[in-house]
């Protein structure tokens, strides 16, 4: 059962009732076990499985992006789910694949301030923690000083409390990121940013295997042309005179 408590915290509970006797009447004892933890991990292992499936199966990077952010977003779990990528001549990050229950504004001023540019810090908390290299986690979005108030308003107007970036790395620079908005408080804990971890690894090693086998396929093609025009001249050599 689905429940939202007094701070507007989800909660998971199973609700129990038995019959039991009391000051010699029978009387109902209902009682509720809160499950929400262990429930948020499951989903999150579920969506790791998905990724990795993923991974396996596909060969273009834009293509797992994309269903990396359906995986995201198909679990039911997060209200808002979008993937940035980065172009290696620009600073600006493009909100590329997302989905979810948001205004149009919101993401419009998104893409508008979504930068890897250090001096954009003050606008995006997200470029700070790119250039830093680290998951971002905000678990109450009034309770967290932020440097650009016009986000924040954006953030309680589409009724987003809790929030989180990863960013996604390529041989030492920003590739891409993930952001995950929940309209409840306190939603990401501890167990849910080690899992985060392993996507965040288990995404930029498929990157990284993708542009090597990129590279060792124009390699392999750079050879097997030199080789046909080594041929190719030799035989050619045989009937002219070749300095």
């Amino acid at each position: 059962m689905q429940v939202i408590n007094k701070n507007n915290e989800f909660k998971l509970v199973n609700i129990y009732s038995q019959t039991i006797k009391l000051n010699d009447s029978f009387a109902g004892l209902i009682y509720a076990i809160d499950i929400t933890e262990e429930i948020k991990k499951e989903n999150l292992l579920e969506i790791l499985k998905n990724i990795n499936q993923i991974i396996i199966k596909l060969s273009s990077k834009d293509e797992i992006y994309k269903n990396v952010m359906e995986s995201f977003y198909n679990q039911k779990t997060f209200d808002f789910v979008c993937i940035a990528t980065k172009n290696e001549n620009f600073t600006k990050m493009e909100l590329k694949y997302c989905k979810g229950d948001y205004k149009k504004e919101f993401l419009e001023y998104l893409a508008e301030i979504f930068e890897t540019d250090p001096k954009y810090s003050d606008k995006c908390m997200a470029t700070q923690y790119i250039l830093k290299n680290q998951i971002m986690i905000i678990n109450d979005i009034n309770s967290v000083n932020f440097p650009n108030k016009k986000l924040l308003k954006q953030l309680i107007d589409n009724n987003f409390h809790s929030a989180l970036f990863i960013p996604i790395y390529k041989n030492g620079k920003i590739d891409a990121g993930i952001g995950l908005c929940v309209k409840y408080k306190n939603y990401f804990n501890k167990v849910c940013l080690s899992i985060f971890k392993e996507i965040k690894e288990d995404i930029e090693y498929a990157i990284k295997k993708i542009e090597d086998y990129t590279l060792l396929d124009l390699l392999k093609e750079a050879i097997d042309k030199n080789l046909f025009m080594d041929t190719y001249y030799r035989r050619k050599c045989k009937y002219f005179i070749c300095e």
